[in-house]
This record gives C-alpha cells, structure tokens and sequence, in this order.
C-alpha cells in the first residue's frame, strides 16, 4: 500500500486539506502479472526504506539547522526568533493544461496518456501545448507537505528533519548592509567583497538589505565560517563578480584563463575559489532574496576585458577540437572528447567545506542553505562536504534567460552532497531546480551516508542521480571484500522520494531529449565503488526520454587499478514516467559491470509509458528482483533472469510544483 505524507486518518486529511488538495489516495498492490518470472527474498512485499542496520558512511549528525548564535540542534532547526524562512521567489507559471494533481500525499488524477504496454497509468498531461502545467502549488506548500511527513528523517538515526528558521533581525546597525547599486557594477565589487567580508567576521548575523531602488551586491570570494549567517533579504540580489581575479586562489593568477593541461583537465594552477565558501560549525546561508553568478557574461582575467564567458570555457572543453578557435583551451584538439576533463574550473556558486584559500575544512558541520533563489552559477550552485547539513527551499534556474540552452550551461549541477569530502546525516527537501546538469547528484568520492533527498521538483537537467563519484575512501568507510577493488563504500544507507521531473520545461529550455533523465545511477572505472543500502520511491516523471538509468559505464575515463563500479542493492519503487506533449521513445537502461560485480536491483510497480522491448538496455551483469507481490514493471527485462512484464498502477503525479522555467 503507497503511503501518503506517511502518516494515517485524520493527519492526513488535514495535511492534504490544508494546501487545496483532495485526501490522498493508495494504489492497488497489485499481482504479477501472467507468466511472470518473480525473484523472491529482494525486498519483501515493497518495502520503502533503505535497509537499517549497516554501518553508515561515516558519522551521523544532527538533522536539521543550528540556530544563529551557535548551538546545533538535535532534530531540526532552533528558532532564535524571527519568522519562518519563507520560500523562495522567482518562479513564475507556464502556459499550458492538463497537470495532474498529487505530488507525495495527494489524490488526484488526470485522464491523459495511457500506458502503451502492460500497466496502467495516472497522472499523464494531455495539454495540446508544449510547455508544462500551470502552477497549483506554492513552495510553503511543499512546507505543509514536509511538516507533516513521518518519514522525513535520517534513515539510520531516525533524527526528525524539519525545516530551517530565519535568525533575529541584527541590532548592531553595522551587521545590517544597505546596497549600494541597483544593477551589477563591476565598479562596486571590491568595496561590497570587502563590506560583506568584514560585516561576517565580526558579527553573528549579517543581512544584506535593499535602499530604496539599490538592491543590489556585487561580490567576489566571500567565506562563512560558522555560526555565522549571511542572510540575504528579499528582493535582494547578490552577483557574483565577473573579475576572474576576485576568485584566484593566494597565489594563483590564472583563474578564467584558457591555459589547462595535456589531459584537458584543470591543472592545479587554473582552479578558482567560490563565490560563497562555508567551513564551521553551523555555517547558515538563508533568506528570500537572489544569488546570480553570472555564468554566461564575458569575464575579466587580469584586468582585461574578455569576449568568453564562464560558460564558454566549460562548452569549449568538451566540443571544440580546434586549439585556436574561439575560446578553446589550449592542448584540447588532440584528444578524444571522451577522455577529456569535461569541467572546466571555474567558480562554484556555493561551496560548504572548503575555505576562500582552497583549504578543506574536513570538521564543517550542520550547514544550511534556506529558501534562497539560486540565478547562472558558473559551475555548481551547491557544492558541499558536511556532517550534518539542511538545503531546504530553494529555487535553482539556470540559464534564467531562456535565449540561452541549457546546455551551454555545462557543469552547472543543482546540488552535490559529497563533493570534496564526506556528506553525512542531513536532508536536501523541498527544492526547485532546472538547469544545465545533475539536478541533484550525491557524489560519494569520499562518501555520502544518512541522508534523506524528499520533495524535490526539477525542470530543465540531467535528472536525480548518483554518481559518477562513487569510489569512496578504503578505511575512511568500511570496506567490502566482495568488490574486488580497494575502494570504500561510496554512497550507502539513502532514501530518494517524492520527486517530479518534468522534461516538458524542455520546449522553454533548448535541451535535447538525452540530456533530460529521470533516475540516474552512475559510474565508470576511473571513480568507481560501491552503492547499496539506496531506495528511491515514489518518482514521477514526464516527457523524458531517459527515466531510468543504471549505467556502470558512464564514460571510457580509467586509472589503474581500475575503480570498478558495484551497485549492490538499489531499490526503485513506485515510479511512473508518463508521455508528454511531445513525441519521446522512453529507454529504460539497466547494467551491471561484470559477473563478479552485478548490479543487484529491486523494481516494485514501476511504470514507463510508451517503452518498447527494444528499449530495454540491459545486460546478464544484472540482477532484477520483484518483491513478492509487487505488480512489478510494464516491460520485460532480459537481464540475469529473464523478468516478465507485470501489471504496476501508475502512481498519480502532480505536475503543479513551482518548477523555474527561463524567461
């Protein structure tokens, strides 16, 4: 039975109720269906939850905000007065019809698509135009949804999440910061990095305030060392410096040059610091307001005007061959685009665990990033290592001009936990996202553990993945004998739900079809390792033509020994990829590496419309398992054991998140 907002009887009236929604509904269980070839003993009678009991990766932390004035709390945010930490803004609605209404906890079904092939499907959009659904729901919506949710906590802990809260407003006049300018004037950048440095160096809250028609900051490598907090107001913009100089590591002059090494991977040299670095204790970047980076405008380099911006580097890295054309960097035309680096250096919009001067801080614990809008990072807009974090309700778009494709805006990821060093006990909710990449990847080169990813709706990316870090660090984590590699546990002990991927953003974005996935396990050989313990459930997507991808091959990249990816025990249940309003080939792909390294798969009512048998990708390294009962998958999979098509019930789906589009 499918659980809504997780809780029984009358909770989930009045949850449902409270946002306009109809009481939610179950979906049948269902059988298998004739013929059906079931692998008992997986996970039994559809189990939701990652399993409990192993080690995590590395040690939990409290889940949820430590309060501005230093303290962490224990399970969830402290209020030190001060209101709620409202949602972002910024989202505006798209024209067209035929959304269906449920996302985690509603009822509602539109008659639309019906599933080609076994299954039935709910929650289809039939709008004639191309374009998405109308927005329905409001990000304090998605508050409701999460406040009421019973399993919204750390899967090993079972610590209780919820939602972070604004500090009290400063009374020391000199930690409140009026804007100086109401456009981004390069001219401001230094006076402003150097106002909003010392503003957090000296006080435990600082918050940066509109005067009149100046609302806006222009800055460059700001550092948040905890408990400090930068609050950015509504209304608010905060720019990222377009001065290359501003986010050059001490010493280093080359940051936003064309100069990278033979490999075409950034040489150490190269690299540039973020716009906003967090390390501490309880570092906390929340508010209402904007944070543009400024990715696509030309850039400065040295005191010279550029005709390249940020973006264009990263492009460049990846598609031009010719070493003297336009912005390509140098020693590129020489090797395959395969084997190239593929992310160019360029700032992060937001890092947590790594300072201003490119140290690591390995101890940053309990970061928070609230209810911000997130605007055109040149790379990553939140990038982060920390014990214990809280991303909650925020609007990621980018480009934000729809004149520019997302896909010029490579590398530009939504959010990354695991990126630099370990990712623990902490939850990344309520989030809207479209941009040029992952919308939200965990990245478990060092390692990502307890950690829950609920109530998250994306537009424009490259869809919910994991990978293709996942080679973990061997003694840092337990390691597995089984593997047959010297890597750790990557990514272990994950709980994925509640996710809406909506590839009809595409018609206002410019992505190709095969750059807007759905679910995405990732790997290869130069980064790979292990991943168990990882449930994702409860997943809709739409128009996208990749909604399931389990890929141990992710690109010809190796090292030696190799990294070999081993996806042990995933678990993908209730998901329902429906048609759109344009003509898509869905492709399920399902690998493991070898026999000694299979991919080991539970799939429980998983629905995808319109796929044929030739879209079926897969191979004997894989391993399906139908839980007892479950209704199955609407395809037939000849992996390991050949799985016969079932029956699965297309959960309802709710296309009426404020998913940003570009304007």
């Amino acid at each position: 039975m499918r659980r809504c907002l997780y809780l029984v009887g009358a909770i989930v009236t009045v949850a449902c109720a409270a946002i306009g929604l109809a009481s939610c509904a179950t979906s049948s269980a269902g059988t298998p269906g004739a013929g059906s070839n079931v692998v008992d003993g997986g996970v039994g009678g559809g189990q939701d939850d990652a399993t409990n009991g192993s080690s995590g990766v590395g040690g939990s932390s409290s889940g949820g905000a430590s309060s501005s004035g230093g303290g962490s709390s224990g399970g969830g945010a402290s209020s030190s007065g001060g209101s709620s930490s409202g949602g972002s803004g910024g989202a505006s609605s798209s024209s067209g019809g035929g959304g269906s209404s449920s996302g985690h906890g509603s009822s509602s079904s539109s008659s639309g698509a019906s599933s080609s092939g076994s299954g039935s499907s709910s929650g289809a959009s039939s709008s004639g135009t191309y374009g998405g659904s109308p927005v329905t729901h409001t990000m304090a919506d998605c508050d409701t949804l999460a406040a009421a949710d019973a399993e919204l906590a750390l899967p090993l802990t079972k610590t209780k999440v919820t939602k972070p809260v604004l500090p009290a407003t400063p009374t020391n006049a000199a930690c409140i910061l009026s804007a100086a300018v109401s456009t981004p004037d390069e001219k401001q950048a230094s006076a402003d990095t150097a106002r909003i440095q010392a503003a957090l160096t000296a006080c435990p809250v600082v918050k940066l305030v509109a005067s009149g028609a100046n609302a806006a900051f222009v800055s460059g490598a700001l550092d948040i060392v905890g408990p400090a907090v930068l609050w950015i107001d509504a209304g608010v913009i905060l720019y990222a410096s377009v001065n290359a100089d501003l986010f050059a590591y001490s010493g280093r002059t080359s940051c936003g040059a064309q100069n990278y090494d033979q490999d075409c991977d950034a040489s150490g040299g190269t690299q540039c610091t973020a716009l906003i670095n967090m390390t501490g204790a309880g570092p906390q970047l929340v508010g209402g307001g904007t944070i543009d980076g400024q990715g696509g405008k030309p850039i400065i380099v040295g005191g010279t005007q550029q005709t390249y911006s940020w973006w264009d580097l990263s492009v460049a890295l990846r598609t031009d061959s010719d070493p003297d054309a336009g912005v390509n960097p140098g020693n590129c035309g020489s090797t395959p685009a395969s084997q190239r680096g593929g992310s160019a250096p360029n700032p992060q919009l937001i890092i947590g665990g790594a300072s201003s001067t490119g140290k690591s801080d390995k101890t940053t614990s309990n970061m928070v990033v609230a209810g911000l809008t997130l605007h055109n990072s040149p790379k990553f807009h939140i990038k982060f290592a920390s014990a214990g974090f809280t991303i909650w309700g925020n609007t990621i778009l980018t480009p934000s001009d729809k004149s520019i494709p997302p896909t010029n805006a490579r590398n530009t990821d939504g959010i990354d936990p695991g990126e630099g060093y370990l990712a623990t006990g902490g939850a990344v909710v309520c989030n809207m996202i479209s941009t040029g990449d992952d919308d939200i990847v965990l990245k478990g080169h060092y390692g990502v553990g307890n950690v829950v990813v609920a109530h998250n709706h994306f537009g424009t990316g490259h869809g919910m993945s994991i990978g293709s870090e996942t080679q973990g660090i061997p003694g840092l984590t337990a390691t597995d004998t089984a593997s047959g590699t010297t890597t750790g546990i990557g990514i272990q002990d994950v709980d994925i739900y509640d996710i809406t991927i909506d590839g009809d953003t595409r018609s206002t974005g410019g992505a190709p079809g095969s750059d807007v996935n759905g679910v995405r396990v990732k790997s290869d050989t130069y980064r790979g390792g292990i991943v168990q313990n990882t449930t994702l459930h409860d997943i809709c997507t739409r128009d996208l033509v990749n909604p399931l991808i389990v890929n141990p091959h992710y690109s010809d990249k190796t090292t030696t020994p190799p990294l070999i990816p081993y996806f042990k025990s995933l678990t993908v249940k209730n998901l329902n990829a429906v048609l759109g309003t344009a003509p898509v080939t869905p492709i399920a792909t399902l690998e493991g590496y070898d026999m000694a390294h299979p991919t080991n798969i539970v799939l429980d009512n998983v629905l995808i419309q319109g796929i044929t048998a030739a879209n079926v990708l897969t191979d004997m390294n894989t391993t399906v398992t139908i839980p007892q009962g479950s209704p199955g998958v609407n395809f037939v999979i000849p992996a390991a054991q050949m799985v016969a098509a079932g029956n699965p019930t297309g959960i309802p789906c709710d296309w009426g998140w404020p998913v940003p589009r570009p304007q």
